[in-house]
């Protein structure tokens, strides 16, 4: 599977002062680029181990992961092109409920 950033230096920013979340990014980003496809990513028990989710209602057509193992709300979220075989590093989300709305404004 491959991984398009472009927006990944921008958003790492927001994890400035989140360690744990900024390593848990990169164990992420690592893990991802081993897989062969999206089917892989669903299956895959690491998937479940960070929080993977397929999002709905306003916010179908997006995946995230948990960057905060322990509960918290920092989030990444990704959207799929299933055709091309890419994962798209949207944005990174400290208080996911609030940057969704904000999001679809």
């Amino acid at each position: 599977m491959r991984l398009n950033t472009e927006n990944l230096k921008t958003e790492e920013k927001k994890l400035r002062r989140h360690y744990i979340e900024k390593s848990n990014l990169y164990k992420i980003i690592t893990y991802v680029k081993t897989l062969r496809d999206y089917h892989d990513l669903y299956r895959n028990p690491f998937s479940k181990i960070y929080g993977f989710e397929v999002l709905k209602h306003e916010m179908s057509g997006f995946i995230s992961f948990n960057l905060n193992k322990s509960g918290g709300v920092v989030r990444l979220i990704c959207s799929i092109d299933m055709e091309n075989n890419i994962l798209k590093i949207e944005f990174i989300s400290l208080d996911h409920y609030n940057d969704f709305i904000r999001r679809l404004r």
